[in-house]
C-alpha cells in the first residue's frame, strides 16, 4: 500500500511511460506491472487530440498519471498547465 496526500494506491510502484515503442506495448506492460501510477512525459502527448493513443491507453487502465513536465513548453489553456495538473496532490497546511 501506498498513500500519497489524500490517495491510496494498492501498488507502491511507479511506472514510466517514455521507453515503449507504442501503445499497446505499454498498455500491456503497466497491466502486467499492475503499477496504478504511471508517469506520463507531457511534451509526448497530443494533447489537442482527444484520441491520442498513449492517453486512450492509459485511460482504459484507468491508472493515476502523475506528469512529468520536464522540457514542456507552458501551454495558453490552464487545464493543461502543470499546476493545475497537480493541485489535487498539493497538502493544505
Amino acid at each position: 500500500m501506498l498513500t500519497l496526500a489524500k490517495h491510496t494506491f494498492s501498488s507502491r510502484l511507479l511506472t514510466g511511460t517514455g521507453k515503449f515503442s507504442n501503445a499497446t506495448t505499454m498498455k500491456s506492460a503497466v497491466s502486467a506491472a499492475q503499477s496504478n501510477i504511471v508517469t506520463l512525459a507531457m511534451k509526448r502527448v497530443a494533447s489537442n487530440n482527444a484520441q491520442d493513443e498513449t492517453l486512450k491507453a492509459l485511460r482504459e487502465l484507468g491508472v493515476t498519471l502523475l506528469p512529468n513536465t520536464s522540457g514542456l513548453k507552458m501551454p495558453k489553456k490552464p487545464y493543461l498547465q502543470p499546476s493545475f495538473l497537480m493541485k489535487h496532490w498539493v497538502a493544505n497546511g
